[in-house]
């Protein structure tokens, strides 16, 4: 484990991408070595849970409708940390065609490589090809599928370019295997709602009542949000019987005088 420090009034977020970014220029990491993570040291408390549900809905609309209302409550100040479960990183598929690779007089590490420089800026997701596994810093909030088809395989001075779209077929799956979140039967992901510094419990769970009456208006029919272990309902039950209880000491002592 690697600690780093960060003085007073340095922006946490930008320094963590950074770190990210320069751990996933790392290839000398042994094969069998777990991939490394990076992780905010935030002293957070859970107020609530979101869960996002629908009836037939798919694990990339499921997850699409999840990034729109991650960055939705990202905008309100009253809201702490979020952060969304029951997704695994998408995986990107990519089958290259044995006759293109002849073709274009290229191999699969010459791909491999090719696609690592466009994604070196990018975090998290693996790339698997018919050759076996290769570890790739993909963003797991983007089309990144679509967007991979773009890479320059063989540059031109003289044409244009052979994407990998070319010489390759791309998709983009969720393999959830054994644990994929579902909500009264029904495909769903989780998004978890903290509190930090000043925050309260109630603060940040009006607040989150709040944008997902404008949230859910957007919705389509066969999606919906409902927020589960909303613990501000304890806490200002606990807080409100302090209050009762202070009262009812104020009065006993008030009449012994």
């Amino acid at each position: 484990i690697v600690v780093a420090r960060l003085y007073n009034g340095e922006n946490i977020s930008l320094q963590r991408q950074i770190i990210q970014d320069y751990i996933g220029r790392i290839d000398v990491f042994p094969d069998d070595a777990k991939e490394p993570t990076v992780q905010q040291n935030i002293n957070k408390i859970s107020v609530l849970k979101i869960i996002l549900y629908g009836l037939g809905a798919s694990e990339k609309n499921l997850k699409n409708y999840a990034d729109k209302l991650y960055d939705h409550l990202k905008l309100n100040k009253n809201i702490g940390p979020i952060e969304i479960k029951g997704l695994k990183k998408p995986t990107i598929y990519v089958d290259v065609d044995k006759n293109n690779l002849k073709k274009y007089k290229v191999s699969l590490t010459d791909v491999a490589k090719k696609i690592n420089e466009f994604s070196v800026t990018e975090s998290g997701g693996v790339i698997e090809t018919n050759a076996g596994d290769i570890s790739l810093r993909i963003s797991e909030r983007r089309d990144s599928a679509h967007q991979f088809g773009s890479v320059p395989i063989i540059d031109s001075n003289i044409g244009m370019p052979v994407m990998l779209s070319d010489i390759a077929s791309i998709h983009e799956s969720f393999d959830y295997g054994k644990n994929k979140a579902s909500f009264m039967g029904m495909p769903a992901v989780a998004i978890d709602v903290f509190r930090i510094g000043s925050l309260t419990p109630k603060g940040v769970s009006d607040a989150v009542l709040n944008e997902l009456k404008l949230f859910d208006s957007k919705l389509p029919s066969n999606i919906a949000t409902t927020v589960v272990d909303d613990r501000s309902i304890v806490f200002q039950q606990r807080a409100d019987l302090l209050m009762k209880n202070g009262e009812c000491k104020g009065v006993l002592a008030w009449n012994l005088n």
